[in-house]
């Protein structure tokens, strides 16, 4: 004797169908914009599509790993002649003003040589040096020689693609936790046209792979908390996912660790046998690159700080300091770095603790 399938009604059918479509005009609109977006986006010099000194830094390591082999990104932001960075008339290093950024630290690689370093936590970049291998290897083309070309297929790679994926994973939870169908379709038309998200799509960025991360670790710790789901795949999910969103973003370190939590407090042996690994996968990657990078497990940005004495003034220059003048045996410490520009007329003095600290700013002719 058979039983009876259950079904909703006709209605309710119609309405999930209708949702359906709604959600997918949605998308393809939301990815339709950045598509065209990407397509069209351009630095100020219009030599390249990348923006900022930030996105700058992080496709410099990426451009450096693959064409070079190395993390540092001296060869890429500075004018070279076999290896050996030029300098102008001063001194001072030729910036590659298509390339240059100012998201860098400088330390001593492993032989002891100054070099230049993205300060950006150096996982995403080595997962797109990846991607830009291939790209490298299946058509010869490069970043340094067709950079709009290559830079925009990065874009929709690591950028567009991944949008999508975070607005079906958005679809899936409206569909499934969702209670009504105004209020479904409102927070889908928010998540697609109402957030900064998309906006990061022109750009490589940390954001939007943190949050695409952050929305495939909710579908995961929801199938887990509300649908009482033990399997370890979502377990895996969970660990893989929020621990990636926290090496992207480190504010959402404090996500991963509530998403922890709440997976010890659902299963512990699935947390342990699943959640742990899969987290331990990307510590380990981001940690492992990082010492790669910088033969140090310090973060990047930890190399910002006092560096050994260079020079000792005489004591009068601290009156002239006090006063907003340069000594001019500070200008010619300057001067002689093997990476800082001469100091211009625009040259100014900060005091921050007078007759013990001071700060320099200067204009940045690039």
């Amino acid at each position: 004797m058979s039983k009876a399938k259950s079904s909703a009604p006709p209605e309710a059918d119609a309405a999930a169908q209708l949702r359906r479509w709604v959600y997918l005009l949605l998308i393809v609109i939301a990815a339709g914009i950045s598509v065209g977006r990407v397509f069209s986006v351009k630095a100020a010099h219009k030599r390249t599509p990348f923006l900022s000194a930030n996105d700058r830094s992080r496709i410099a390591t990426v451009r450096a790993l693959v064409d070079e082999g190395t993390y540092a990104i001296d060869n890429v932001i500075f004018e070279t002649r076999d290896g050996v960075v030029l300098r102008d008339a001063t001194g001072a290093p030729i910036r590659k003003r298509d390339w240059h950024t100012i998201d860098m630290v400088r330390h001593p690689d492993r032989n002891g040589v100054m070099r230049s370093y993205s300060s950006k936590p150096t996982l995403l970049p080595t997962l797109l040096a990846s991607e830009y291998w291939l790209i490298k290897t299946a058509t010869g083309m490069t970043l340094a020689e067709q950079p709009f070309y290559v830079g925009r297929a990065m874009l929709m790679l690591t950028n567009v693609a991944p949008l999508v994926l975070y607005l079906l994973a958005m679809a899936w939870l409206i569909e499934r936790y969702g209670a009504t169908d105004g209020g479904r379709i409102f927070v889908m038309a928010a998540a697609a046209l109402g957030t900064f998200v998309p906006t990061y799509a022109v750009t490589i960025n940390n954001h939007l792979p943190a949050t695409v991360s952050a929305a495939i670790t909710a579908v995961a710790l929801l199938r887990i908390l509300c649908d009482e789901d033990h399997r370890w795949q979502w377990f895996a999910l969970a660990g893989l996912f929020s621990a990636f969103t926290a090496a992207n973003e480190l504010p959402a370190l404090s996500f991963f660790c509530l998403v922890a939590a709440v997976c010890v407090w659902k299963n512990r042996r699935q947390t342990l046998v699943a959640f742990a690994p899969a987290a331990a996968v990307v510590a380990l990657a981001a940690f492992g690159t990082n010492y790669l990078a910088h033969a140090s497990w310090k973060p990047p940005y930890a190399h910002r700080k006092d560096g050994p004495t260079v020079a000792t003034l005489p004591a009068e220059a601290a009156e002239l300091l006090d006063r907003g003048q340069i000594p001019r045996a500070l200008a010619d410490v300057v001067a002689a770095d093997p990476i800082q520009q001469q100091l211009s007329p625009a040259a100014k003095v900060v005091v921050e603790l007078p007759g013990e600290r001071w700060r320099f700013s200067d204009r940045d002719e690039a």
